[in-house]
């Protein structure tokens, strides 16, 4: 890959084997491939396989979960994308097939992060009850700061967000069960401090100023 001067101006499209694009406000020449000896392995498709469930995985989320989320836009690439690169990093292999591997999940965005100690989080009848780790909620510092949780369903592979939250100080909050959960279902949750001391009305109102750090 060459980036192009600019003298040459703009250039697009194809001449021989190179081919012009523009990747980031720079003009990139790019030489093609005439041949490819094998372009459906099993490797290949078992990555495409992954990259469409964490597709999938991604699009569960709306605008205002991922502006919440990335209170800061990611440099070079939207919020979405940012956080397909997160989550991609959590994989493992089953029956031979890469999957996310969700029990391995522990944080979303990129706020700055901190230690959360032990996460509590278990059902309580048809609610999800979350308890921040004592240590966490003793923080004097960020006692008066609301918290909310985004809950990782490890048994249907499923990440569930909601605008529920609670002051850090209290410690704890109960989620309402999703529609299509049993309460049979392996779960965890992710804790994520807001920058707000008031309750947020809605997704995108405020953002994350503390997550946990990438186990």
């Amino acid at each position: 890959m060459k980036t192009q001067n600019p003298w040459m101006g703009r250039f697009r499209g194809s001449a021989g084997n190179m081919t012009g694009c523009k990747v980031y406000d720079k003009n990139v020449l790019r030489a093609k491939a005439f041949e490819v000896a094998n372009p459906n392995t099993q490797a290949q498709q078992m990555q495409r396989n992954f990259f469409k469930s964490l597709s999938q995985l991604v699009a569960t989320f709306s605008d205002d979960q991922l502006r919440t989320l990335y209170g800061q836009k990611p440099k070079g690439m939207s919020r979405r994308n940012a956080l397909a690169k997160l989550l991609a990093e959590d994989w493992t292999t089953n029956n031979g097939a890469k999957v996310i591997d969700y029990p391995k999940i522990n944080t979303l965005g990129n706020a700055a992060t901190m230690d959360f100690g032990t996460t509590g989080c278990v059902w309580s009848s048809n609610n999800i009850a979350v308890s921040l780790d004592a240590s966490v909620a003793a923080n004097t510092t960020l006692a008066d700061n609301y918290f909310i949780a985004a809950i990782v369903n490890d048994t249907r592979g499923e990440i569930y967000m909601a605008i529920t939250s609670a002051k850090v100080g209290d410690g704890a909050l109960s989620i309402a069960k999703p529609t299509n959960w049993e309460t049979t279902d392996t779960i965890h949750a992710i804790p994520l401090i807001l920058d707000a001391m008031t309750a947020p009305a809605g997704f995108g109102t405020m953002g994350v100023a503390k997550r946990p750090g990438k186990a």
